[in-house]
């Protein structure tokens, strides 16, 4: 399974360049079919974010999805992704940046916002907090926007690097308190937790803190976590034992991120921003610490 902003297009990419056959789960149907294909004693490699199974339709979809869950989640060796809180806190804010920049071209003629999605302009408004000056974007008490004013005539929010750290805790402030923030704040165990994280989700949204257990390896199944920014030895060979071999020095050495002008600064870097993850989603640490640990 594996988070957003953990190097996903890069395992991907990896997988197809040496031809290693796998099945993403968006090819997943809910059927018998994918089921017995699960039980079977051939190596099955499934890759991708976990959300993007099938939506059951009938009642006979849901007992099959909760089935193949339990084989994904219980019965399988799991490979999973991290990647330190603070930077992956800072990879999402420069991938609104980014995204916010592609509305913005389509709103440069003309301040149509019917010619934007939904998903786009969430970008724009997780920007508003941010110091940067090429939109203003005005929002009604329920936050959506009402008007957006581009500062300039060729927009380009730019994120200046003596601001990194002050617009790192606005954007984390701002997910906090919206519902479509927590799983950007929550990648890891969105992923990790998935038969649970409806409760979870609740949880986080009542402001709850909690700490939970990551899984680890027993006699049925091993797991390996791994930092996807800095993949240690013993995670490598435990990677080329469990794909192929020569998998994991491919993956250290294919990097594809769409993001632009990132911060030379790391998020890490920055003590009040480590200090804020750690108090608000103490879970997440808890999964990054496992790629720490010896396989």
């Amino acid at each position: 399974m594996h988070p957003a902003k953990c190097g996903g297009q890069s395992v991907a990419h990896c997988l197809k360049d040496m031809n290693i056959k796998f099945y993403s789960t968006r090819e997943l149907q809910l059927s018998q079919h994918t089921l017995e294909l699960l039980k079977s004693d051939q190596r099955v490699i499934v890759f991708g974010h976990i959300e993007y199974l099938a939506d059951p339709e009938t009642d006979k979809q849901i007992m099959l999805k909760n089935d193949i869950l339990k084989i994904l989640y219980f019965e399988s060796d799991l490979i999973m992704p991290t990647r330190n809180p603070s930077n992956l806190l800072q990879s999402w804010m420069h991938y609104a940046k980014t995204r916010s920049n592609q509305v913005l071209l389509k709103l440069a003629e003309t301040l149509d916002l019917d010619k934007c999605s939904g998903k786009d302009l969430s970008m724009l408004i997780k920007m508003q907090p941010l110091k940067q000056d090429a939109v203003r974007v005005e929002l009604n008490p329920r936050g959506k926007i009402n008007a957006i004013q581009l500062l300039s005539r060729s927009p380009a929010i730019r994120l200046m690097a003596e601001d990194e750290e002050d617009n790192l805790l606005k954007f984390l402030y701002h997910l906090r308190y919206q519902i479509d923030g927590i799983p950007h704040l929550n990648s890891m165990g969105g992923q990790l937790y998935a038969p649970y994280w409806g409760k979870i989700q609740e949880a986080i949204q009542k402001r709850n803190t909690f700490f939970l257990d990551p899984p680890i390896s027993n006699e049925v199944r091993k797991i390996i976590y791994y930092d996807c920014e800095k993949n240690e030895l013993r995670q490598q060979l435990a990677m080329d034992q469990a794909v192929c071999p020569g998998f994991s020095e491919r993956l250290m050495n294919t990097r594809i991120n769409a993001s632009e002008n990132k911060s030379k600064k790391k998020g890490c870097e920055f003590d009040s921003v480590n200090k804020k993850l750690q108090n608000m989603f103490p879970s997440e640490w808890q999964i990054y610490a496992k790629s720490k640990e010896s396989v």
